[in-house]
């Protein structure tokens, strides 16, 4: 699942008391470190909680590789999914009379086995540095090899505001330029590039990003660029998986301290002890390196596929329209994108989303031993949702069943934590059931059957496939039990997942299907309504109680009422405000064209203004 965009710092601010509540729901932690036997449970008609384990387990083992979409073990996902609704005799509905719906994907991924470092000898000795991982290209790196000299450019800055220039009177024409991660001393106090004030946030960012580093080595004439985690960070390595509308004309790689620290022996010194220099009076000691490298860079475009079968209703004025269930079998590889623990390790994703993809198996094992319903029912299993929704996305483009005929869309994701334990664990979390008229009543009344514990939310934004259905006026239900400390990490393993509760969402949603299927009216669609947005992107302030302006956007709420970057909200109808949290607390419990009496602090002095609050 996407993270949903709704937070004090995204964009727009606009937060729902709903959103609040699901954003992160406690949970036991475990090492992911730990493995444990998966069960070995044979598949039947009925919807039970062992097979959705051994399925889960399965889809969630370290033999998928964390099913990236457009690598081998989002392939062996696709190829497993397709197989599976083979056995069960459904109806293929890819394309070519197949399950498969190729779908290109947006991004490139970076061929870690075919990306080499070597040190080269006087007599045309190579000798290749670093363990496998070790040297990875950026997937923003040109494909290719360079040859050169190394050179040292320490943080690979230049900051004239700060009189620090990293390139200052260094030859790297032609050079292999090595390159520290960060600024120096970043986590001083005192330090330029701390960055704790909102309105220098944006251009320290861009001073540090990867892009800019090697922008700047490549117009200084650089060959390659080699960039390393600086000393002042625990975790080795670097999040190589970066978007960019511009990518790089040389090759752009990622090295672990031991192949730099390789690269640093001939200088007579090391590069933790280089850094700690640097970082101790913020002085420039870029130098060449005396040691002559080449360098590959290996990336690959990658495509991937949706799994997509059907089973056809029998009605004759019916059966032309469809309800699509589906679920992203994708997650986020070895964590090079996506991952707030960084690249490197497989992440397995089990709840995200190997349970919705079992729970879907589940639902279709027990479709087909039902009778045949009156409407169609479409199955599908997307790829790429962690990269942007890609797989919904072209379906909803390219659909294999018509959309003017599609009715309604069930989307689950992340259903492997049903809670119930704490007064305020939200157990099943419904979004978009206000989206079809039909909806709410069908699944609070299965729910209730089921003994099950319902949340409501809107959840109308693009944070999974539901909402490419939405975005074409289908209307889409949301069944997921929340985020927890795992998600998007190594540690979101099998037995974490409550396999009980999993199967009882999964026997709602296909009860739900089942319904809407048989039903003698479709659900009819209806919009979210505007939600109500300030127009600016907050922070907290270190020193002050309030909520801090780092941005405000022209032609809404905030602009309008003469609010500016750099003020302090302290007071909102009245009410005090604490932290950027408090104001989007209240923001989410207002309505978009409100009226609002808004205290900020400029320059020492408080003012009190009225603001209209925008609608998106």
């Amino acid at each position: 699942m996407l993270r949903c965009p709704t937070s004090p710092g995204s964009a727009l601010l606009r937060l729902s008391a709903a959103a609040l509540t699901i954003a992160f729901v406690a949970a036991p932690s475990t090492a992911g470190t730990e493995r444990r036997e998966p069960p070995r449970a044979k598949p039947t008609p009925e919807i039970a909680a062992d097979q959705f384990l051994t399925r889960a387990a399965y889809l969630a083992s370290d033999e998928l590789a964390g099913r990236e979409s457009g690598t081998e073990g989002g392939r062996l996902t696709e190829e497993y999914v397709a197989a599976e609704l083979k056995r069960m005799g459904l109806e293929p509905l890819g394309e070519g009379g197949s399950f498969f719906q190729d779908v290109p994907m947006p991004s490139r991924s970076p061929d870690a086995k075919n990306s080499t470092l070597a040190l080269l000898g006087e007599a045309g000795s190579r000798t290749e540095v670093g363990e496998p991982d070790d040297v990875i290209p950026f997937t923003f790196s040109a494909v290719g090899e360079a040859e050169g000299d190394v050179v040292f450019v320490g943080f690979g800055i230049t900051d004239a505001e700060n009189a620090y220039d990293d390139f200052l009177g260094q030859d790297v024409q032609d050079k292999i330029v090595v390159i520290l991660r960060h600024a120096p001393s970043e986590t001083a106090d005192d330090s330029p590039w701390k960055a704790t004030d909102p309105r220098q946030r944006a251009r320290v960012s861009r001073l540090q990003s990867f892009t800019a580093k090697a922008a700047r080595a490549q117009a200084a004439g650089a060959a390659a660029v080699l960039l390393v985690n600086d000393y002042n960070h625990e975790k080795d390595g670097l999040p190589v998986a970066v978007r960019t509308r511009r990518p790089s004309k040389i090759p752009v790689l990622a090295i672990k301290r031991p192949v730099a620290e390789r690269l640093f022996e001939r200088s007579g010194t090391t590069l933790k002890d280089v850094q700690a220099a640097i970082d101790a009076d913020r002085t420039p000691r870029s130098q060449a390196l005396g040691v002559r490298i080449t360098v590959k860079a290996a990336v690959d475009s990658s495509a991937a596929r949706n799994v997509i079968a059907v089973r056809r209703g029998t009605d004759p004025s019916l059966s032309a329209e469809a309800i699509v269930t589906g679920a992203h079998l994708d997650h986020v590889g070895m964590g090079w994108f996506g991952s707030p623990a960084g690249g490197g390790e497989i992440h397995n994703g089990a709840d995200d989303n190997a349970s919705g993809t079992a729970a879907l198996l589940e639902i279709a094992e027990w479709l087909v031993a039902q009778p045949a319903s009156k409407r169609s029912i479409v199955i599908a299993f997307w790829c790429g949702e962690e990269k942007g929704l890609v797989g919904s996305k072209y379906y909803a483009e390219h659909p294999t069943w018509p959309m003017e005929q599609t009715i309604a869309c069930v989307n689950m994701d992340m259903v492997g934590r049903y809670r119930t334990d704490a007064e305020t664990d939200g157990g099943l979390h419904l979004g978009g059931a206000p989206t079809g008229s039909t909806f709410t009543a069908i699944v609070e009344k299965l729910s209730a059957a089921a003994g099950a514990r319902l949340t409501h939310t809107w959840q109308a934004w693009p944070q999974s496939d539901h909402y490419s259905f939405y975005a074409k006026d289908v209307p889409s239900l949301f069944f997921t039990t929340g985020l927890h400390p795992e998600y998007h990490r190594p540690a979101d393993d099998w037995w974490l997942l409550n396999a009980d509760g999993a199967a009882l969402i999964a026997g709602i949603a296909a009860r739900t299907v089942a319904q809407l299927a048989d039903a003698d009216t479709k659900p009819v669609f209806k919009k979210r309504p505007p939600q109500p947005v300030l127009g600016v992107r907050l922070a907290d302030d270190p020193k002050r109680e309030g909520a801090l302006m780092g941005m405000v956007f022209p032609k809404m709420g905030a602009a309008k009422g003469g609010l500016e970057k750099g003020d302090l909200i302290i007071a909102w109808n009245g009410t005090k405000i604490v932290s950027a949290a408090a104001l989007g607390k209240l923001i989410g419990e207002s309505a978009a064209g409100d009226e609002v009496q808004v205290t900020y602090v400029r320059d020492s002095a408080e003012t009190t203004v009225t603001v209209t609050l925008s609608g998106r």
